[in-house]
């Protein structure tokens, strides 16, 4: 006997509702898909943005380790002038001394520099002589002997100057 369906609105149901189904299985795995692939997209476009900033980084980085380098390289120049200038204040201390001698009678024999220290030895006629030059000196000055010269009768001594 053969099957006979009497109800033909519940297979046109059944139909109805698998190609509905499917068809929003469809969509839903479309949705996914497309999701995925702008979710990956985005991961990658914010990883190239970083590697972007972290070379922008990087080369400031290199340009600020520049400068400390040749702000040292400055400084160094900086301190050796500053050395330079220290000791041309001592030169013009030396020739300062230089020129007083000569005005007070002082003769000066030897004079010796090491770093910031100068020694002086020389002679004068009068110790009021070797007083007025220690006086017009005006930096700090250790006497270190002062002795007179039987022969010549001229006052021996030898400053310290610093």
């Amino acid at each position: 006997m053969m099957k006979i369906n009497l109800l033909s609105w519940r297979h046109a149901r059944r139909v109805s509702r698998r190609r509905w189904f499917y068809g929003v299985s469809c969509v839903i795995i479309a949705v996914s898909i497309i999701s995925v692939v702008c979710v990956h997209g985005l991961i990658l476009q914010t990883i190239q943005i970083q590697k972007a900033k972290n070379a922008s980084l990087r080369d400031k980085i290199a340009m600020h380790q520049e400068k400390v380098k040749s702000a040292k390289i400055l400084q160094n120049r900086f301190e050796t002038l500053q050395i330079v200038e220290h000791l041309n204040q001592n030169n013009k201390k030396l020739f300062h001394c230089l020129d007083i001698a000569g005005e007070n009678g002082v003769q000066l024999k030897i004079f010796n520099r090491h770093h910031n220290e100068v020694k002086l030895q020389g002679s004068v006629s009068e110790m009021d002589y070797l007083s007025e030059f220690l006086k017009k000196i005006s930096v700090t000055t250790k006497i270190i002997n002062v002795e007179s010269d039987a022969a010549t009768g001229d006052i021996l001594f030898e400053v310290k100057i610093s």
